[in-house]
C-alpha cells in the first residue's frame, strides 16, 4: 500500500513543476536546471534539504532508498496542515498498528521547484528509533524527502561540497557531465521501495548496488561475501568496531570500488546479516544480485563513499553517471 499512495504522488508530480524553465525545448540538448540547493546536515550526519512549505523555511532529510516522502504528526500540527485517513496501516515501536494520515502540502518550494497539492505520509512521534530522535532534534527538520518527489526530475549529487541540483529529464543521451571528460555510467533501474540500483565492481566482482544517503558507512551482506569473497565477520582478517562496554557493534573490511577511470581504494564495507525471507542470491544485469524476493540490492553505498563521488541521476534516461568527487577539469 505504501508503493500504491507513492506512485500516486509520482504522477501528482509529474504535471506539477511550475518553475520558469520547465517547459522543455526538445531541439536544445543542453541541461535545463530547476534549482540548485546547498545540503546541510543533522546531527547525526544525515544530508537535509532545505525546502519551503506553505511559505514556512523548513529541512527534509533525503533518502534515496526509499519512495515514500513523510512527515512527522508533530511537524504536521506545527504547520496547520489538512489531513485525511488512508487504507494504510503502520505499527509503532511497540507493535500496536494505527492507520496513516495523509498529510497535503498546498505549496512545497526546493529551490525554484513549486509544487502544488504534494502529499505526505504522516508518522508518529512515537514511531521515530532513538537514531532518528538526534535528527528530529532541530524543530526545522520535518520529514524526510523520497524517490516520489524526486523520480521526475533528474539528480546531481556532490555530497563533498553539499550540493544536490535538478534539472529537466530532456536532454540529448549522455550530455549530462559538464564537470569532467573522463566519467563512467551504468544502467539503473527502480527496486520495490523505489530505491536506484545499478552494478558496480567492488574487489574485482560486479555486485549489486544502490545509494544509501541514510548510512553513514557503506554495508554487504555477508552471505555474499561468502560466496563470493570467501570471507564473513568471523574470518581473520575482518576487523571489528568495539563500543565502551566491550560489545561488538560491527565487522568490516576494506574493499576497493571500480569504475571506468577511477579506483575507490580502502573503502571501509560494514558487513551485515543476510536478508531475511526467501531472498537467495543469483545474477541480474550480469551483477551479483537477491533473487525471489523484494530485499535491498547486497551492497549499500553509504555516506563514506558517497562523499568520494559526484553523480548524475538521468531518471528517464535511466543511466547513473559518476566521477570522483574531486574531478576538476572542465569541458
Amino acid at each position: 500500500m505504501i508503493k500504491y499512495i507513492a506512485l500516486i504522488l509520482l504522477f501528482a508530480f509529474a504535471a506539477s513543476l511550475t518553475t520558469s524553465s520547465a517547459v522543455a525545448d526538445t531541439r536544445d540538448c543542453g541541461l535545463k536546471q530547476y534549482a540548485s540547493i546547498d545540503l546541510e546536515e543533522s546531527a547525526n550526519g544525515h544530508l537535509l534539504v532545505p525546502v519551503t512549505i506553505d511559505g514556512t523555511d523548513t529541512l527534509m532529510l533525503l533518502n534515496t532508498n526509499t519512495l515514500t516522502s513523510t512527515l512527522t504528526d508533530t511537524a504536521v500540527s506545527r504547520l496547520s496542515l489538512e489531513t485525511h485517513a488512508s487504507s494504510l496501516r503502520l505499527k509503532n515501536p511497540t507493535g500496536q498498528s494505527y492507520i496513516a494520515q495523509i498529510a497535503t502540502v498546498k505549496t512545497l518550494t526546493i529551490g525554484r521547484v513549486q509544487l502544488p497539492n504534494t502529499q505526505f505520509i504522516e508518522y508518529t512521534a512515537s514511531s521515530l528509533s532513538s537514531t532518528a530522535e538526534r535528527d528530529y532534534a532541530d524543530k526545522r527538520v520535518v520529514g524526510i524527502i523520497g524517490m516520489n518527489i524526486l523520480a521526475h526530475v533528474d539528480i546531481e549529487l556532490d555530497i563533498a561540497h553539499h550540493k544536490m541540483n535538478l534539472y529537466s529529464q530532456h536532454h540529448c543521451p549522455g550530455q549530462v557531465v559538464y564537470w569532467s571528460h573522463a566519467y563512467d555510467s551504468v544502467p539503473i533501474h527502480l527496486g520495490p521501495q523505489g530505491e536506484v540500483y545499478f552494478p558496480i565492481e567492488l574487489d574485482g566482482k560486479k555486485i549489486e548496488a544502490t545509494f544509501s544517503t541514510f548510512q553513514a558507512t557503506t554495508t554487504l551482506t555477508t552471505d555474499v561475501t561468502r560466496k563470493l569473497y570467501d570471507f564473513d565477520n568471523n574470518s581473520p582478517d575482518v576487523e571489528s568496531e568495539i563500543d565502551a562496554s566491550g560489545k561488538t557493534i560491527a565487522h568490516y573490511r576494506a574493499m576497493q570500488l571500480d569504475a571506468v577511470g577511477f579506483k575507490i581504494v580502502n573503502a571501509q564495507i560494514t558487513l551485515s546479516d543476510p536478508r531475511s525471507g526467501n531472498c537467495h542470491l543469483g545474477t541480474r544485469f550480469g551483477a551479483a544480485a537477491y533473487e525471489g524476493c523484494f530485499a535491498n540490492p547486497p551492497l549499500a553505498l553509504g555516506l563514506n563513499v558517497l562523499k568520494k563521488l559526484h553523480v548524475y541521476i538521468a531518471t528517464k534516461e535511466k543511466i547513473l553517471y559518476l566521477t570522483l568527487a574531486d574531478t576538476s577539469d572542465q569541458r
